[in-house]
């Protein structure tokens, strides 16, 4: 007779069936699974933030049917005098000294042929100096010895000799305007501190160092107020 030791059924018994192992997983995986979820919902924040209200503007645009700017004031008193007050304008005086620069007559000192013009600071070739420099004058041609004369009363103020311009007669003629005859001969020129008339005869027509290649000619020069002007301007003579 064979002895059968009877089946165990306590833990050890419990290890040997697979089936058992398949059941515990389950039910630990169902355990951890609640766990987690429960953990979530009580952590996580909301998925979603409800939104933010924004804030009503009220804007009001200013009513401009009632309201004018920019409007000259009215119904205001004038309490200027009349002396104040006048719109009249003052009257000028209509009476110009002849003498007065770029006005009244004024007579061509020699002649009418013009050799050299003014040119208004632009520098021109001087064959004599064989140098270019700016020609403050006219030139007017003519020939030794004849008349040269004043184109506006006046004064002498000086008689020089210059080592470029030969004899020159300055003659101050009023209201700032100043004239320099320059080549003019040491025989029969007017003296210093004489008044002269417009054509009366200063001197007679000699030679200009500086431009002695040329032929003969006066070279006159005006200032006016001390600024060397045109000198045909200055006596209402341009285009003539």
């Amino acid at each position: 007779m064979v002895y059968h030791e009877p089946e165990k059924r306590g833990i050890r018994g419990l290890l040997k069936n697979k089936g058992f192992y398949a059941i515990a997983g389950l039910c630990l995986v169902a355990v951890g699974t609640g766990v987690f979820a429960a953990q979530q919902t009580n952590t996580d924040p909301p998925l979603t933030q409800p939104p933010t209200q924004t804030p009503t503007i009220n804007w009001q645009v200013p009513n401009t049917e009632d309201t004018q700017v920019n409007l000259p004031a009215t119904d205001v008193p004038d309490e200027r005098t009349d002396e104040k007050s006048t719109t009249t304008k003052p009257t000028e005086s209509t009476t110009q000294n002849p003498n007065t620069p770029f006005t009244g007559e004024y007579t061509l000192p020699f002649g009418t042929e013009i050799l050299r013009d003014f040119s208004n600071g632009e520098l021109v070739y001087v064959p004599t100096l064989d140098d270019w420099r700016s020609h403050d004058g006219v030139d007017f041609a003519g020939a030794i010895s004849n008349e040269v004369i004043a184109v506006q009363a006046g004064k002498v103020v000086s008689v020089v000799e210059d080592d470029l311009w030969g004899y020159v007669v300055e003659i101050d003629h009023g209201n700032g305007l100043a004239a320099r005859y320059c080549g003019l001969a040491k025989d029969g020129i007017i003296k210093e501190g004489k008044s002269v008339k417009r054509e009366d005869i200063i001197g007679k027509l000699g030679k200009i160092p500086a431009e002695a290649m040329d032929t003969p000619h006066l070279h006159l020069e005006i200032r006016v107020n001390g600024k060397i002007v045109d000198p045909l301007e200055a006596m209402n003579k341009l285009g003539q």
